[in-house]
């Protein structure tokens, strides 16, 4: 028995189980204002960046909700269809992007709940690591293990999120902004 259906060896339904008729009503988030004032707030993904990470939620509206309050995203597009399912949504973060949608029946994903073990993370840069740890730990941040220098060379600190998603945080070590503000 165990876990093939994971594996791709699951029988294939309907591709999803969106209505065919479903409109989709698409939100900008906080997104607004001019290319340059995106730009500056990090919310235009740029050109360098060209894997996405697309994250699956069993509550993808609460977890839009979550990763804005503890981890600082913006959410720059969320459409959902009329069940309040997000069929997609695109966020932010000083101008990383991840995708993420509800879980759909057919669409083979599932959320880290159903897993005994997490089979990957998300790792993001940011400007000041040790800043980005101390808000997400006020704002309730499951935190796996608070900002360490890596022998890489970076400093980094990972967290989980509301359905046990595994997030890392990091920035190169000597970098300005961290320097002299280690937390160990």
């Amino acid at each position: 028995m165990g876990r093939s259906h994971l594996l791709g060896r699951r029988p294939r339904g309907p591709p999803l189980d969106i209505p065919a008729a479903a409109p989709v009503r698409v939100g900008r988030g906080v997104g607004g204002g001019d290319a340059e004032d995106r730009k500056q707030r990090g919310l235009i993904v740029t050109e360098s960046q060209r894997v996405f990470p697309y994250l699956a939620y069993a509550d993808a509206p609460a977890a839009i909700d979550w990763l804005r309050r503890v981890f600082g995203f913006e959410p720059l597009d969320v459409q959902t269809i009329p069940d309040g399912r997000v069929v997609h949504a695109a966020l932010a973060l000083e101008g990383a992007q991840v995708m993420l949608a509800s879980l759909f029946d057919g669409g083979g994903y599932c959320s880290p709940q159903t897993l005994e073990a997490v089979p990957s993370h998300v790792l993001i840069h940011v400007e000041n690591v040790d800043a980005h740890f101390r808000q997400a730990e006020s704002a309730g941040a499951s935190i796996r293990y608070g900002p360490v220098d890596q022998p890489w060379g970076a400093r980094l600190y990972e967290a989980t999120d509301l359905e046990g998603h595994r997030w890392a945080f990091m920035q190169p070590q000597g970098s300005a902004s961290n320097s002299n503000e280690h937390t160990e």
